[in-house]
């Protein structure tokens, strides 16, 4: 017997392929050098993630931190110092404070 996504899942993943797609357009369709169209490509794949995410995962908690890895650590990239010691941080950060959190409840 399949189950159906939960009802919660589905509008998140209705917004999620077009932000997808939407994302892959700006990739391969803007310059980047026109003004602006980095804000938007962070903007957009800030969105595409947590959304992807909480279809994925469904607690809003781990989205928030996973995403947040997730785009610092692409923030970093594109300034040229995202790094395997920067990731490692960032990610060991985010591990900690989920084992915290995740005893206190």
């Amino acid at each position: 017997m399949r189950h159906s996504p939960k009802p919660k899942r589905i509008i998140p993943l209705i917004l999620a392929i077009p932000l997808w797609l939407s994302l892959a357009f700006l990739v391969f369709f803007v310059n980047p050098d026109a003004s602006g169209s980095v804000y938007l490509f962070f903007t957009v794949f800030s969105a595409a993630i947590i959304t992807t995410l909480f279809v994925l995962t469904g607690n809003t908690r781990r989205v928030i931190l996973t995403s947040f890895v997730i785009i610092a650590f692409t923030v970093l990239r594109f300034f040229g110092i995202g790094n395997v010691l920067n990731f490692l941080l960032l990610v060991s950060s985010a591990l900690a404070y989920e084992i915290y959190y995740s005893n206190k409840a």
